[in-house]
This record gives structure tokens, sequence and C-alpha cells, in this order.
């Protein structure tokens, strides 16, 4: 019992990722699910979208990046 215990607990552990990209919650959400649209910043470029790693997931780049780059 013991044994399956651990396997288990390490199982659960090993699922947790820690995220590599940076975002925020925008407040707004869309659909009839009511998902909340998040502000992600990817290489110094602001996107907005939903990632949770599903087959509904969607990316854009945002308009008003700050991005230096863009002010070329």
């Amino acid at each position: 019992m013991v044994k399956r215990l651990l396997i288990l607990l390490s199982l659960a552990l090993c699922a947790c990722e820690t995220p590599n990209v940076e975002h925020k919650g925008t407040g707004f959400r869309y659909g009839s699910a009511g998902n909340e649209m998040k502000e992600y910043n990817i290489e110094g470029c602001q996107y907005i979208g939903k990632i949770e790693g599903s087959n509904t997931d969607w990316l854009t780049h945002k308009g008003n990046c700050n991005n230096p780059i863009h002010n070329k």
C-alpha cells in the first residue's frame, strides 16, 4: 500500500511544470465557458490568447506590443 502511494505521489509531482513564459490575466472573458484571455510575454513581445495544452489553444501578437523592434 505504501509503495503504491509513493508511486502515485511521485507521478503527481512529475506532472507539475514550472511555466517558462511570463503571463498575466487580462480580466477579459470570452466564449460560453467564460475563458479568460491572458497576456503572454515571449522574447520581449506581447501576445494575447489562451494556452493550456489543449486543441483549443490560441495566441496572437498584440497590436500595441511595446517591443522596440517594432519602432523601426
